[in-house]
């Protein structure tokens, strides 16, 4: 279930200052990403982008997702936080059972 990025991506957190990545460059990464899985077999739903939220495309740091449940996470980054509510729904239309 990954996000496309959204606009905001380019003021997303970096381990290391290099510069604001380029927007179209990370929309290719992502596409790439997306045709990759599918290749491997996996069924992917692409969730909406989230404009307030830069980092959101990394939907693996909010929750860990098994078989037949799924687990909501607490990104380490204060500007993180508010995305778990976001993906919350998400999850309990895919899993009978959400902690």
């Amino acid at each position: 279930m990954p996000r496309p990025p959204s606009r905001s991506v380019v003021h997303g957190l970096r381990a290391v200052d290099t510069g604001a990545p380029i927007y179209e460059g990370v929309v290719a990464e992502h596409r790439g990403y997306v045709a990759a899985l599918e290749r491997a077999g996996v069924s992917v739903e692409v969730l909406p982008a989230l404009e307030t939220f830069p980092d959101s495309i990394f939907v693996e740091d909010t929750s860990l997702v098994f078989a037949d449940a799924g687990i909501l996470l607490r990104p380490g980054a204060p500007t993180r936080a508010a995305e778990t509510p976001e993906i919350a729904p998400v999850l309990r239309r895919r899993f009978p059972r959400v902690l």
